[in-house]
């Protein structure tokens, strides 16, 4: 993941996590006829920043700490809990996956419209045209 700093940093790690989620998502319905396949998800975001910011401060001098926000290569992805399956042991559900590509996309776009309008009030903020 790049360097995140700055009033929009935070929208860009969730949009990031958001593009991973796909990510597996779309994966999971790629390998839908795969006897055997296990269906996989992100943990929540709420979880991994947390996780992820308390692990990446540092102290660089006595009277302030500032955040380090690179390095990290991604989100951690996890076997799905899920209570059905296929005859083949396949336990990937396509509707399920389907719905979770439709929230996923639907949520990137929200943040896209966020990240858009916070650039143009800096933009205005800073006095450039736009």
């Amino acid at each position: 993941m790049p360097n995140v700093t700055g009033p929009l940093g935070g929208l860009l790690q969730y949009m990031n996590y958001l593009q991973k989620g796909l990510a597996v998502h779309t994966d999971n319905l790629s390998r839908l006829d795969i006897p055997n396949a296990q269906a996989r998800e992100l943990k929540p975001f709420a979880e991994q920043v947390n996780k992820a910011s308390s692990a990446r401060l540092a102290m660089t001098n006595v009277s302030h700490i500032s955040p380090k926000l690179s390095g990290s290569t991604g989100f951690a992805v996890q076997k799905s809990q899920s209570d059905h399956g296929t005859l083949s042991g396949n336990t990937i559900d396509r509707e399920d996956e389907m719905s979770k590509v439709n929230h996923l996309t639907t949520e990137y776009q929200k943040a896209t419209r966020v990240y858009q309008k916070g650039l143009s009030m800096m933009r205005t903020i800073l006095g450039a045209k736009g």
